[in-house]
């Protein structure tokens, strides 16, 4: 398993993503954050219907004032969500 990041490298608290816009690097656009999922270890980016985990491996960059999450998801991570 990835390591998930971690509250020392995210100074904020998981829900102020909610409303990021996400973006994948080979699919695109995939949404905004419905909402974080953090009540368990596996954070989750609830995206729609597509939860994605908040790990390091998947997360390439957060730019904060443009509200946007850019990732690279492994493709069989969207095809679960299908």
């Amino acid at each position: 398993l990835a390591p998930t990041i971690t509250s020392a490298a995210i100074p904020f608290a998981w829900s102020h993503f909610t409303g990021f816009r996400v973006v994948d690097e080979h699919a695109g656009f995939l949404g905004e954050i419905d909402y974080v999922d953090d009540s368990t270890s596996n954070v989750l980016f609830n995206v729609g219907s597509l939860l994605i985990p908040a790990v390091e491996e998947f997360v390439v960059e957060i730019d904060h004032p443009a509200r946007t999450i850019r990732v690279n998801l492994p493709s069989e991570l969207l095809d679960l969500n299908e």
